[in-house]
């Protein structure tokens, strides 16, 4: 690392540093899941420290959408809901990224 302080009369002085790695993200996908009327839970293989992005896309049915109503790194839970916003089952594909869990 560089550090670089600025010239002058007084001796510049360090009072904090912070270190901040960047880890390739972890992905994966989960096709066909069932989503059951009240929400489902993603079942993920890998671990993750943090989930960053969650992607769906619904197969048709009587859902209208998907909501995301949380996002804990052993798996999001995902809910249907048709136009009414009445909870529905449905099937869709979704893809997860996130920050891999230490070993």
């Amino acid at each position: 690392f560089r550090l670089t302080i600025a010239g002058g009369a007084g001796r510049g002085v360090v009072r904090t540093a912070t270190v901040s790695l960047d880890v390739p993200d972890e992905e994966e996908t989960v096709q066909d899941l069932a989503l059951a009327p009240g929400g489902t839970r993603v079942p993920l293989t890998k671990s993750y420290r943090s989930l960053h992005q969650i992607t769906w896309s619904l197969q048709g049915g009587t859902a209208f959408t998907v909501v995301q109503r949380d996002r804990e790194p052993t798996g999001p839970l995902l809910e249907a809901l048709d136009r009414d916003n009445i909870s529905v089952a449905a099937n869709i594909d979704v893809t997860v990224k996130g920050v891999k869990a230490a070993a």
